[in-house]
């Protein structure tokens, strides 16, 4: 998603330079195609890191919830924090808080606390053998 929405800029780079050497013509239509490549890019910008990322996060901690891989509790927390990501992410689609603000900040770091404690778990202890063992049976 963030990189659909980076070609969205990329094509406004594009529509400047074209405009600025002059062939293009009708001022008013290069506005409209201008805020369009930009709404496309704020929507793309919205849409991948919140939903995309809450969705994601809640799908595979779920998945380490059910198999028993992981600690239960850390992957509950990591449903958790995605459900805040995608909080975030609704109130920043209605504009209750702005997309860089300190607010939807602290609502989404717990998603980052997540993610690293997940990494650390992965790396120091890895995943449990008894269920894995158990997973590779069924």
């Amino acid at each position: 998603m963030i990189a659909i929405g980076a070609v969205g800029i990329l094509g406004l780079l594009h529509l400047s330079i074209e405009y600025q050497a002059g062939s293009l013509a009708g001022e008013e239509a290069l506005n409209t195609a201008g805020f369009l490549l930009q709404a496309f890019h704020r929507w793309t910008f919205m849409l991948g890191p919140n939903f995309m990322l809450g969705l994601n996060t809640f799908l595979y901690s779920y998945l380490l919830f059910r198999t028993g891989i992981v600690p239960r509790g850390l992957a509950l927390f990591g449903m958790i924090t995605a459900v805040l990501v995608i909080i975030a992410g609704l109130l920043d689609m209605f504009e209750i808080v702005e997309p860089m603000s300190t607010a939807k900040g602290i609502i989404a770091l717990p998603v980052a606390v997540y993610e690293m404690s997940l990494a650390v778990w992965l790396i120091v202890k890895g995943f449990s053998k008894q269920n894995l063992e158990r997973l590779r049976r069924s």
